[in-house]
Order: structure tokens, then sequence, then C-alpha cells
């Protein structure tokens, strides 16, 4: 159901008016045109560039088609809901000033009755479920009976045998008034039926995983006509559009030897051309006081946002203390599962160009790793299971952690007064 609605001075038609559409795991359908798929990282930012509107208030408009609905506040002191920030979940079910569970019950028979085609039709315009498993007989007056649905049991032979319809007839009937209609994809295509909970498929197979809308766009970059400039255009989620000429290729590399052979653009610069509106463009590291170039790495990822793994961490390690206590957490997880069942050993080391600090690490190498980074006095302080020793090692970093050091160790080194604290500390949690 499409509903038409004016917020900040602008028309806007929402499908699917009251629920909030996802293409698969991680992507949601921009509801405003209908089409596009956005990864859900990137729908907040996605958003506010096209209408500049908020997710929270996205949310309200294709739920409630208004930003102030009942169902916002709690009923039982009246305080406003807290947005969770996700679209999946909506606003929290837990008021946030009394603490009470919030529930609200939309899900029950109403005495709204009309009559279709010689049926009458209780609470029309969408399926309402009593159990996961059952829902009510809409078409059954006296509110008694029940669907039930499970595998052993056919409801469209009780459906048939009760008022001669199919389950696509009878979800029809009650959803939208007419028990023949069969909606279309935006390409004119017809939607597969999906089951009476679920109903109809949003796109149609064809058009899954399209990025793009139907209508054309484009826009003249260095003497090539580029259709839907900004992104990768793609037609389906195995279908890529060559965006010079419009034509739609199953196979990516084949496309790509296609754009070579009659344009005489590599794989970068078609990328750089339709992406970023420049053949030539090379981005730059995005860490302050890193200058370097960022290495393009493939036509599905394109670049980075830094130019090594090295600037990653130092961003990361520049940002807040939660994202401090995450990494060491997080290093233990990726240490423990790529090592699991080998020995692993806890070090201290002296720095070769960084005499003030000393660097605690694990190895299950200690003399390879001790020759490739020129460590200096290194110790091993324990020998244990890979597990065992990361868990070490993330205790030393969480327990140290306002103390790190700086350069090419910023998460591994600490000053060197500290080192008979830390070897104390390592003492009492290996006992």
């Amino acid at each position: 159901m499409t509903k038409d609605i004016l917020f900040k001075g602008t028309k806007y038609t929402i499908h699917e008016f009251g629920y909030i559409l996802s293409y698969k795991c991680g992507y949601f359908i921009d509801q405003f045109d209908g089409v596009t798929e956005i990864f859900s990282k990137n729908f907040k930012e996605y958003l506010d560039k096209k209408y500049n509107i908020s997710l929270e208030e996205y949310y309200c408009l294709i739920k409630f088609g208004k930003l102030d609905d009942e169902k916002l506040y709690c009923p039982y002191c009246n305080s406003k809901r807290k947005f969770s920030g996700n679209l999946s979940n909506g606003y929290r079910s837990t008021c946030p000033s009394c603490n009470k569970v919030i529930k609200f019950i939309d899900n029950e028979l109403t005495n709204n009755i009309i009559s279709i085609d010689g049926y009458s039709i209780i609470s029309p315009g969408k399926i309402i479920s009593k159990t996961h498993h059952k829902i009510y007989d809409q078409l059954d007056i006296s509110k008694s009976s029940y669907l039930i649905l499970n595998k052993n049991r056919n409801i469209d032979f009780e459906l048939k045998r009760k008022y001669n319809i199919t389950e696509e007839e009878y979800y029809n009937l009650v959803v939208n008034g007419n028990k023949n209609f069969r909606p279309k994809c935006k390409c004119g295509e017809y939607l597969e039926f999906r089951g009476v909970i679920n109903g109809y498929h949003k796109l149609c197979n064809k058009c899954k995983g399209r990025n793009v809308p139907y209508k054309d766009i484009t826009e003249i970059i260095e003497g090539f006509e580029i259709h839907y400039p900004g992104i990768i255009a793609k037609a389906s989620h195995n279908k890529f559009i060559n965006q010079i000429n419009g034509k739609i290729y199953s196979n990516s590399n084949i496309m790509l030897k296609d754009i070579y052979k009659d344009y005489g653009l590599t794989e970068r610069e078609y990328y750089n051309l339709v992406v970023y509106k420049d053949s030539n463009y090379q981005p730059i590291c995005s860490r302050d006081g890193c200058n370097n170039k960022i290495p393009y790495r493939n036509f599905y990822e394109g670049y980075r946002n830094t130019c090594s793994t090295e600037c990653t961490n130092l961003m990361r390690c520049s940002e807040d203390n939660s994202y401090d206590l995450y990494d060491p957490m997080n290093q233990y997880i990726i240490y423990s599962r790529f090592n699991k069942g080998k020995t692993s050993n806890l070090y201290i080391t002296d720095v070769m160009d960084d005499p003030d600090h000393i660097k605690i690490g694990i190895t299950i190498n200690m003399e390879g790793r001790a020759h490739t980074e020129n460590y200096i006095n290194y110790r091993v302080l324990f020998t244990g299971d890979s597990e065992q020793v990361a868990w070490f090692e993330m205790l030393i970093k969480i327990k140290f952690i306002k103390y790190r050091g700086t350069g090419k160790y910023k998460t591994e080194s600490f000053p060197r007064y500290l080192e008979s604290d830390i070897l104390n500390y390592i003492n009492e949690i290996i006992k």
C-alpha cells in the first residue's frame, strides 16, 4: 500500500506504508523511491544527503506517516520512548523514565466488517495473527475460528473447503480488497506470492539486487556519457551495468575487458570515472599526518580509508576510550581463533627506535619475531596455550591502557618507568 505525505514542504510517496522493508540481511530499501537498496551502515548518511532527514524521522514517516504517534509514548508515564538507532528494532520496548516494559496490542480483531464479492471481512487491511502458527479466519464473522499454518496442514485445502478460494486469493481479499489482485514490480513483471503471512516479494527475481532507479540518470564526464554516476551500478544481484553504454553483463570480468577494448580504460580508471568522476583519482590516507596514497583494491571494494593496517590501528587508538577497551578484546579473539591449539609466548622487549618505552607482545615464533622486528633484550615471561597467553596480554593492555606509548607499537608499548609495575601485575595474573 502506498501513502502520500507532506514533510518539510516536500511531497513523498511511501511504498509499503507501515512496514520497514529490507532486501536481504543488512540492506534496507529506500521506501520513498521503492527501489534503491542501501547497506544498513550507510543508510543514515544516505537519508541525510538525499532527503535531509534523520533515521528516526524516516522510521516514523514509514511506520506512522507522521513524527508524532501515540505508540511513541509510554502508556504508564507518558514519557517518550527512546529510539534504538536501528530501523529493524525501532523504538526501545523499555521506558527510559519508569523502566516498565511497553507492549502495544495491535493484533486483535476489531468490529470493522466490510462486504466484498459476497464475503464478509473482519478487520480488513492486514492479516492478523493469534500466534506464530495460527491466524484468525477473517472471513468468519463469529471470530471463533483460526487457520493453522504448519507443514502437516494444508491451508489451501481448508480455504477451498470453506470458501472455495486459494491462499493467495484469501490474502488479496483481506489485505487488498480484491481476490484477483496481482501486484507488479517496478519493471512491470508480476511479483511472486510468498504465503499468507509474508504476502508478496517486493521485487521480481530479475530486479533483486538492483541498486539504481529505473529512470536513467546520466552525466557527461571526461567526454563519456556516464549512467548512474557515483556508484557501481547493478541491474540485479548478479548483473552489472556498463555505465558508459548502458549494456547489462552477467560477468563483471567480461564487462571490464570490453570496456578496456572499446574505450581504453583500465579497471581502476573505469572505477574512478564512474564513482569519483575522475579517471585519475587518487585518494590519500585519511589518518592525520599521513599523506601516503591508498592502493586500489578491486572493482568490488575500490579503496580503503587508510593506506595500511598500521594507519588503521593508529586511527582507532586515537578515538575515545570505549574503542581502546574494545581493541584489546578484539585482538584477543582474533589471535585465539587463528592460533588455536598452538603454543605461544608472552614477552617483553626493548624497542630499537624508542628507548623510553618497552613493548609487551605475544608470538608463536619468538626467534623469528625478534629477528624480523629488530628487538633488543627480549625476554619470554610466560609460555602456554595461545588462548591463555592472548588473554594475559589483553588484561595487561586494559590495565595500563592510559599509559600507552606512541609510534609504531602504540597499542603495545608502555613507558619504561612502568616496567616493574607491569612485571608485578603479570606475576599476579599468571599465578
